[in-house]
This record gives C-alpha cells, sequence and structure tokens, in this order.
C-alpha cells in the first residue's frame, strides 16, 4: 500500500487547501449548504444503501481474496475504487433507469486500450517535486477549460487549454512506455496483474449491488409517484403489485404505467388491471407496429426517433385525456452563457394509430444571445421537415433573420413557423415554434378554443 509521487503531490496539495480555507474560515451561507448536505447524507435510507454497498464490496473482495486474485498489497486500489467508482454510481444509482445501455458501456469500458494506458501511466509517475509543480498546474488547466466552454468569447483560451492538456498527457504516456521499456521485467509481474484486475472484476461484481439498487428505487419512486394518483393505501400496494407481477425490472415500462396511473387516476382494481394491460398494448405495438399511408400521418414510433441524432427522442407516447395522444422528447438544453439557460423541446400529438403533429419549440431568454440556440432549432428544424416530408422548400434561415411568419402547403403536409415575444421579461425573451401538420385542414386540440 505504497503511494507514489503522484498521489503524495495531491495529498499535499488537497491538505493545503483544506488547510487554507480552515484558517481563513468558511462563507456562513456555504458553512449551512455543507452541513445541510451532511445531515442529508445520513438520512436511513442513504445509510442503509451506502452500508449495504460497502458489505457488497467487502463480500466481493473476500471471493476474490479466496481465489487468489486479490492480496493485502492491492488495499490501495480498493480504497481507491471505492471511493470514487463505486461511491459515485451509488449516489448516481437513480439515473441508471434514464440513462440507456448504462451497464453495457461501463462493462465495454472496464478492459479497452484507455484503460490499459491509464494504468500503464498511472503505475510510473515523476520525481516527487515534478509532481508537486506539475499537479497545480493541470488542475488550473482544467478549469480553465471546463470554465471556458461555457463562454463563446472565451474559444481561443479554450482552444490553449485543450492543447496544454493534451501535451501533457502525452508527456505522461512518453514517460510510462519510457519506463515500461526499461523495465519491462518489472512491470510484468503478477503484482501488477492483480492491480489491473482487481478494479475491472470488483467493478464487475459491484454492477450487480448497482442494479439491484436501481430497481429498488424505480419501484420506491412508483410507490411515493402513485401517493396523489391512487390515494387508498390498499389499493395502491394491490397496483405496485400487479406492476412488478406485469413489467418486474422494465424501468421503463414502469415509468409509462406511472405516468398512465397519474393521468387517469384508476379508483378500483379493475381499473388497475385495465391501466397495466393498455400500457403492456402499447409496448406491444410499438415492438410490432401497424403500417400507416401518408394520408394517415406519421407512425408513432417511426416519429419518435427523427430526431434521436439530435438527442430529442420522445421515449413514451401515450393516451391522455380523451382520443388524444401525446409525447415529448427530454427538453434539450441550451446554455448561451452561464446566466442564461434555453431550450429545444419536440412534441408529438395524434392518435394511437398515427402522429398527426409535430411540433418544435425553442425558448430564447435574451434576444441579445440568440446566436446560438437559433442555429440549433435552425439545424434540428430542417432535419424534422427531412425526415418528416422527404424534403425542405422552406428556408428556416431566411425566414428568422427576416422575422418572418410562415404558413405553407407542401404535398400533404403544413408547415408553419411563427414567433412568440414575451412581454414579462426586460431582456426580450421570445418563443420560437414549428409545427408540421399531417393535413392542411387538421385542428388539434390545442387549436381549440
Amino acid at each position: 500500500m505504497i503511494l507514489n509521487n503522484r498521489e503524495i503531490a495531491i495529498l499535499f496539495w488537497l491538505a493545503i487547501v483544506l488547510l487554507y480555507a480552515f484558517r481563513k474560515g468558511i462563507n456562513k451561507d456555504i458553512a449551512k449548504s455543507f452541513t445541510a448536505l451532511i445531515k442529508s447524507f445520513f438520512h436511513i435510507k442513504i445509510q442503509t444503501i451506502i452500508w449495504g454497498g460497502i458489505a457488497w464490496a467487502s463480500l466481493c473482495v473476500v471471493l476474490l481474496e479466496e481465489a487468489g486474485i486479490w492480496t493485502l498489497s492491492n488495499l490501495k486500489t480498493t480504497l481507491v475504487w471505492g471511493c470514487t467508482f463505486a461511491f459515485i454510481s451509488t449516489m448516481n444509482a437513480h439515473k441508471i433507469a434514464e440513462t440507456k445501455g448504462y451497464f453495457r458501456e461501463e462493462l465495454r469500458g472496464l478492459i479497452n486500450a484507455t484503460a490499459i494506458i491509464t494504468f500503464i501511466t498511472e503505475a510510473y509517475s515523476f520525481s516527487i517535486l515534478a509532481e508537486i509543480i506539475i499537479t497545480p498546474i493541470l488542475t488550473l488547466l482544467v478549469i480553465i477549460q471546463v470554465l471556458s466552454e461555457r463562454e463563446p468569447r472565451y474559444a481561443t483560451l479554450q482552444k490553449i487549454s485543450t492543447f496544454m492538456l493534451a501535451f501533457a498527457g502525452l508527456a505522461y504516456i512518453a514517460n510510462a512506455l519510457y519506463m515500461l521499456a526499461n523495465n519491462f521485467s518489472d512491470f510484468a509481474s503478477l503484482d501488477n496483474l492483480r492491480e489491473f484486475l482487481t478494479p475491472s472484476l470488483l467493478t464487475c461484481f459491484y454492477l450487480l449491488y448497482i442494479y439491484v439498487i436501481s430497481i429498488y428505487m424505480t419501484y420506491e419512486n412508483l410507490s411515493v409517484g402513485l401517493t396523489y394518483a391512487i390515494t387508498e393505501p390498499g389499493l395502491r400496494r394491490f397496483a405496485v403489485f400487479k406492476a412488478a407481477w406485469a413489467f418486474k425490472t422494465n424501468h421503463k415500462a414502469l415509468n409509462r404505467w406511472r405516468t398512465n396511473a397519474g393521468i387517469f387516476r384508476p379508483q378500483c382494481k379493475n381499473e388497475v388491471i385495465a391501466s397495466i394491460k393498455e400500457v403492456t398494448y402499447q409496448i406491444y405495438r410499438e415492438k410490432n407496429p401497424i403500417p400507416i399511408t401518408p394520408e394517415q400521418g406519421w407512425q408513432p414510433t417511426k416519429a419518435a426517433s427523427f430526431l434521436t441524432e439530435k438527442n430529442l427522442t420522445v421515449e413514451d407516447y401515450h393516451r391522455t385525456h380523451g382520443d388524444e395522444w401525446w409525447g415529448d422528447a427530454h427538453i434539450l438544453k441550451i446554455e448561451s452563457d452561464r446566466f442564461n439557460l434555453d431550450s429545444i423541446t419536440y412534441v408529438m400529438r395524434g392518435t394511437d394509430i398515427a402522429v398527426k403533429r409535430l411540433k418544435l419549440e425553442v425558448t430564447v431568454n435574451n434576444k441579445d444571445l440568440h446566436a446560438l440556440p437559433e442555429s440549433l432549432f435552425i439545424e434540428i428544424g430542417t432535419e424534422l421537415i427531412l425526415h418528416s416530408i422527404g424534403h425542405c422548400e422552406i428556408d428556416l434561415q431566411q425566414a428568422i433573420d427576416t422575422d418572418s411568419h410562415v404558413d405553407i402547403i407542401t404535398g400533404l403536409r403544413r408547415v408553419r413557423l411563427s414567433r412568440e415575444n414575451y412581454t414579462y421579461t426586460k431582456t426580450g425573451g421570445y418563443l420560437r415554434t414549428l409545427i408540421i401538420d399531417y393535413q392542411p385542414n387538421y385542428i388539434g386540440p390545442e387549436d381549440e378554443g
């Protein structure tokens, strides 16, 4: 459990920063926030999950030790792994249900060229003096790069910091390869093989625990989410049981059923069963879509993926009140600067058979910082038109530059582009909307009244 020069340098500077912070005193607001964070950390549910993770990781270590893979010399690596990957993944377990292919990506990243190069680089460090000098410089460069990415006016600074970080990375790799070439016999040892395999194997085992926790959190959120939809406790327990029996560990299906229950609020067991059957049928229909003609509109599964490459995929196209069906993609957030967060949304409306309306909207909070959100809106809007119509007769760039309203019929479809200024903001914010209807005379529920 010997620390290398790089780890000593990191601990050295961390101690200096903490010592300086305590000597200078901590801002009262920061102290209050930090205290609140610590208190929330000791919540019984969080502590249960953390100690469960520690117990599971300890069991995995014992099994690896019995198999002759783990020894006491791997304790440092194990502790670092526990404080980084294990702790962070446990705290973010609630996000796993929303992250597509999370486990596949984690397993894919365990043993690859990057992992091997990183391991070799970390095995060799510079002298202690060099590491003490390099550590704060690299930390400063990383901070500059992160901050400059948010400010278009600092693009040059961002490029310089990126270049310097890349150069430093190459220097670390070159040093490691040089040391490896001169000391390969020492490097190619059973101890180093254990050091390389230990975090990878622990990650594989720990992902099982994270999977279980993510399922538990899904059902916990499901139960809490049904509090207002199904007020009677007995019926709510019945609903959770039937949903678990029907959807088991399918996060997406469980969340879709929760949405359905939240909209229609089943009041008896028969209505609960009917809502579960409806969602089950929706999922079946998505896997086995019914062919439709262009005159009917767009096939829902296909329309939901029109903007997948732009990170605007509709995951849940579902029935709302009446016969209307509706679905929207996760909001695409655009940070124009550190104080303005604009966004783009994609919405589909129609029936269970076909989508009748596609709507793309961009929210701009400051008219003086419109360039980035508008350019993305034009790019995404053009792609939506191409996917939904097959050709684009509208020059969105020209229409937006001239602030023109567009209302044209192209083939079977009707395309409209409009802008609505916000009257309650001093920064000239506005909402720009692109609507594509499957037929020129289509009137949706939002047009009525």
